[in-house]
């Protein structure tokens, strides 16, 4: 299994379902770099839900579409000289597929998580 980092995630390891999801897709034997991206993601969506008091465990899709958006335009980490098409955007063009996937996935878990929960 991989070794999660925590302190690299401090508010998916506060998070009984994000330290869960995260938990699980390491005893999956992802690579450790699909690991720390996960975790990183993970992290700046959770951050993105705190400054807006919405509870990740219940973000509606308005929430998640508005984290997409923000990511999307957002300045990009190569400034206005940067090489990609549109160096104004915050993801790459391969980013957003995959982007969208682990919000679907984790969203799913989350759900799940909830529902056994309550049971």
């Amino acid at each position: 299994m991989t070794e999660v980092k925590w302190e690299r995630y401090p508010t998916v390891a506060q998070s009984a379902s994000g330290r869960t999801w995260l938990t699980i897709q390491a005893k999956r034997g992802l690579a450790a770099n699909t690991i720390d991206a996960y975790g990183r993601a993970l992290e700046e969506y959770h951050r993105f839900s705190h400054r807006r008091g919405v509870a990740v465990e219940y973000a509606a899709r308005e929430h998640i579409a508005n984290y997409v958006h923000d990511m999307v335009t957002r300045p990009g980490h190569k400034g206005a000289s940067g090489t990609s098409l549109d160096a104004r955007a915050g993801l790459a063009n391969a980013t957003l597929p995959q982007l969208s996937r682990l919000l679907a996935v984790s969203a799913h878990g989350f759900t799940a998580l909830r529902a056994q929960a309550a049971r």
